[in-house]
């Protein structure tokens, strides 16, 4: 199991729309039955939230989004029914999926987990998001030259600033590609960045680099990230 945010982070920031992610080893579905487990949310000193798989929509949100290509799923933190978010700032928040939640494909129910973080304390964030993820990964071997779709995850959710984003053929087999990251090829959700490429910009084949110059992907206080991605595209 992998979590973002991670297990005791201290910098989470307090706003509607924090949500938690969970990626597992292997595909997951809801359990329907009627005794599955719930999501709980806690403060220090309540719960002020907490929902079943068939009931996380409510306040005119959904609140369990399902990722099955990437065996995960993205919690939403409810709001106050005021409309504020339940965070408080340097107070602790707890997330707890208790057991049963989720089962495998087998419907055998996965162990339940808790996430505990706290919130900024009011501080100026001065950190820079960093990108942690990518699919493809490019450690996995080489790229295949019909790719066209890249999501990159950040330890922080961030915003898209204008900017080009370049990719860039290192054998020179190809001209420079460039994308507006204001662009609609450039979509972000959370901590997590989609990156369409124009149809066949890989096919030229051999090592590539995306590069996003600094200020293109910014965090909410736009803290500046300067990303770059490496690897090979073949045919």
């Amino acid at each position: 199991l992998w979590v973002h945010p991670q297990d005791g982070a201290t910098d989470v920031p307090v706003d509607v729309g924090i949500s938690v992610w969970m990626f597992f080893s292997g595909p997951i579905l809801l359990n329907q039955a009627h005794d599955a487990g719930e999501v709980l949310f806690d403060t220090q000193i309540t719960t002020v939230a907490q929902f079943r798989p068939n009931t996380s929509f409510f306040g005119g949100e959904e609140h369990l989004t399902a990722l099955p290509d990437q065996n995960g799923v993205k919690i939403l933190i409810p709001k106050h029914w005021t409309g504020k978010p339940h965070l408080e700032q340097g107070e602790l928040f707890t997330v707890i999926v208790q057991k049963g939640f989720f089962v495998d494909v087998e419907g055998r129910p996965l162990e339940g987990a808790q996430i505990t973080f706290r919130c900024l304390g009011g501080d100026r964030d001065r950190v820079a998001p960093k990108m942690i993820m990518q699919e493809p990964a490019t450690a996995e071997g080489p790229i295949l030259g019909n790719t066209g779709l890249f999501k990159f995850y950040f330890t922080e959710g961030v915003q898209k600033r204008s900017g080009w984003i370049r990719l860039r053929s290192l054998e020179k087999r190809a001209k420079d590609t460039w994308i507006d990251s204001k662009s609609s090829a450039v979509e972000i959700d959370g901590s997590r960045m989609s990156l369409v490429l124009p149809f066949g910009a890989l096919s030229a084949g051999g090592p590539f680099q995306l590069r996003f110059p600094k200020g293109t992907v910014t965090d909410l206080p736009r803290i500046a990230t300067d990303g770059r991605s490496e690897g090979g595209g073949n045919q």
